[in-house]
């Protein structure tokens, strides 16, 4: 009976470590494509609004590429959604804006701050969720990592929104 207990509380606590260890793993790969995507949509922040500042002129041509990149990103973070392993149902609500944006933005119909500011509510979602990930893991080396790189991720907005205000 002794060696069956022991044996329970070995197999319990692998468990948890293999539980544990899974969840880790999950955070940081969908932490590593929410930051990619985050990097492309300040990317294509940026050249929409030099597009609206120059009433269409220029980077008409960059954007395609950006917005390319922008749209591999996105499936990629919807992919981890349909894998069911975390609730990503804000950070896809959020993503649905960006297609009513850019038609905006295609259209010159918005201005370069509205358009900044759509693109900013998306992103601030998105590192939003990036600050829940730290939640969900129990590994104190991989919450300082996590930690680092939101803070990596809200600097490089914060850099981002000040070369928005400078193109305005």
């Amino acid at each position: 009976l002794g060696f069956l207990l022991l044996s329970g509380l070995f197999v319990t606590s692998n468990y948890e470590t293999l539980r544990d260890m899974n969840t880790t793993v999950t955070a940081s790969a969908t932490a590593q494509k929410l930051s990619r995507l985050i990097t492309a949509l300040q990317r294509e922040r940026g050249a929409s609004g030099v597009f609206l500042g120059s009433g269409g002129k220029s980077m008409a041509d960059q954007m395609a590429q950006l917005r390319k990149d922008s749209d591999v990103s996105i499936e990629a973070v919807r992919g981890l959604s349909a894998q069911g392993n975390i609730p990503l149902s804000d950070a896809i609500r959020a993503l649905e804006g960006v297609a009513a944006t850019r038609v905006h933005v295609d259209q010159l119909s918005i201005s370069g701050v509205d358009s900044g500011t759509r693109y900013t509510g998306i992103v601030n979602t998105l590192i939003g969720y990036t600050h829940s990930l730290e939640a969900s893991v129990n590994n104190a080396t991989v919450i300082h990592a996590l930690s680092a790189r939101n803070q990596f991720i809200e600097m490089k907005e914060r850099a981002g929104r000040e070369r928005v205000l400078l193109g305005l």
